[in-house]
């Protein structure tokens, strides 16, 4: 399989996920079945191809997803390896202690199309918690699991979710934390992951925070940011991002810039190219972006 049929099977995999939001359940016994069928010979040999790190759970649902969607047939034995290597079993208390879901805790509001809700993972429900690493030889989805109800912070446009602080946005974002440091521009509001994370730094002086929709800032000032700290630190604008960022002299008023104003990489790619010929003339300021290698 070259890498080029990967990224389009990763996609079908992550497309039917998002979908149908796939739910493994399994016992005990089934496990200990599947364990037992395979063999300690077979175990290690797993192991050594580093298609099982030790954990039944996680073989089970990894070989349960395989056979039930027929990814055995469609792929070669390199993709199944990377495959069941990248599926993991979440650890829901590291999740829900992180510094942003453990303090912020709102009541649920609907504020016209926009709801600011919960949704939730059930035990054994199928998501990706991570990005796959388009440098690598195979490009395969990173597929995780909880083995219990977890929520989750989610803004809804109508039905359809449009911002979640979910395991694949805290790990997609959480590498850009540590780059952030005196007067910083966060370009995308959303619910507020990033300026949260970033205003716990005592290198952190300002945060300026642009966002197109004045509804989604309506909606975030009454309901979320109540439960932010260090609220002297930011500044809300009401503004188009990249006409913002035309507007500013390139003066070092800003020492860093995050941009995450897309929802993918699909809708990302003309406003990730349109912010980078603004960062050409903004000599002054590094910029950072939300999934940036998946962009380019």
């Amino acid at each position: 399989m070259d890498k080029e049929k990967s990224i389009d099977v990763s996609a079908s995999i992550g497309r039917y996920i998002n979908e149908n939001a796939p739910v493994i359940k399994y016992t005990k016994k089934d496990v200990d079945e599947l364990i037992a069928s395979i063999g300690a010979d077979g175990l290690s040999v797993m192991k050594e191809a580093g298609m099982y790190d030790g954990d039944p759970e996680t073989l089970y649902v990894a070989s349960t997803f395989c056979g039930g969607t027929g990814l055995n047939e469609k792929v070669d034995d390199y993709f199944l390896v990377d495959f069941y290597s990248n599926v993991k079993k979440l650890d829901a208390a590291d999740f829900l202690s992180n510094p942003y879901v453990s303090t912020v805790r709102y009541k649920e509001v609907k504020c016209g199309k926009l709801f600011l809700a919960y949704s939730k993972y059930a035990p054994g429900e199928l998501f990706q918690y991570d990005m796959p690493d388009f440098d690598k030889r195979l490009v395969v989805p990173k597929i995780g699991f909880f083995t219990e109800e977890v929520r989750f912070p989610t803004i809804y446009e109508g039905n359809m979710p449009w911002m979640s602080v979910c395991p694949s946005e805290t790990s997609t974002i959480d590498q850009y934390i540590e780059k952030a440091s005196g007067n910083v521009l966060v370009l995308g509001l959303g619910l507020g992951y990033y300026p949260f994370r970033i205003a716990e730094l005592d290198k952190v002086d300002k945060i300026v925070i642009v966002e197109i929709n004045d509804g989604i800032i309506d909606l975030f000032k009454k309901n979320v940011f109540p439960f932010f700290p260090h609220k002297e630190k930011y500044e809300f604008v009401c503004a188009d991002a990249v006409a913002f960022l035309k507007g500013l002299p390139d003066d070092g008023r800003y020492d860093y810039c995050f941009a995450d104003i897309w929802e993918g990489v699909l809708d990302g790619l003309k406003f990730y190219d349109a912010i980078k010929e603004q960062e050409k003339r903004l000599t002054a300021t590094r910029f950072g972006y939300w999934i940036e290698p998946q962009l380019k």
